[in-house]
């Protein structure tokens, strides 16, 4: 993993995202927390590795995240639809989820090897009403694990968040 992503701290990205931290890559994107300078919301920014670009169908990429962004509930986290941008005269495609001040089960599982029948209840019955908001909508989530199950712990109650993708690429069956 590099240290060090393309846009340093403090990079403004179409005039709207400012750069706060880079987080690290992901698949073939390299991640960043921004700020939203209009909303003053933090999101999380996956930029697309350009040396990478040749492996992926953009289009149908296109076409995923436009899908996947139309989706709206509670407990799914937000997917924005592909965007690019242009720096340096080279050209960027993105995409955007909410920032989330938490960690994702995979990650609280390491940590802690039980669960009171409470707390997993707290976390698996609102990923079960958007798994049911997404049955409804004729989009059937492939599998989930628990790396598909983000948990934010900014308010008084842990809230959980179905991901609609996976390590930044929609995996649906279905209609999607």
């Amino acid at each position: 993993m590099k240290r060090v992503g393309t846009f340093p701290n403090k990079t403004v990205i179409e005039n709207q995202y400012q750069v706060q931290k880079y987080l690290g890559e992901h698949d073939c994107c390299e991640v960043y927390r921004v700020v939203d300078l209009n909303s003053h919301e933090l999101k999380l920014m996956k930029v697309i590795q350009n040396e990478l670009l040749s492996e992926i169908d953009i289009d149908l990429l296109e076409e995923k995240l436009h899908q996947a962004s139309l989706l709206v509930h509670p407990n799914l986290m937000i997917q924005s639809e592909l965007q690019n941008f242009i720096s340096d005269e080279v050209k960027y495609y993105y995409f955007l989820n909410d920032y989330l001040k938490g960690e994702s089960l995979e990650n609280l599982a390491e940590r802690k090897l039980k669960l009171t029948v409470t707390e997993s209840l707290d976390i698996l019955l609102p990923i079960l009403e958007a798994l049911e908001y997404l049955g409804h909508h004729k989009k059937i989530h492939k599998f989930i694990d628990p790396s598909y199950i983000y948990l934010d712990y900014s308010s008084e109650k842990k809230q959980s968040f179905l991901a609609t993708q996976q390590n930044g690429w929609p995996f649906f069956g279905g209609g999607l």
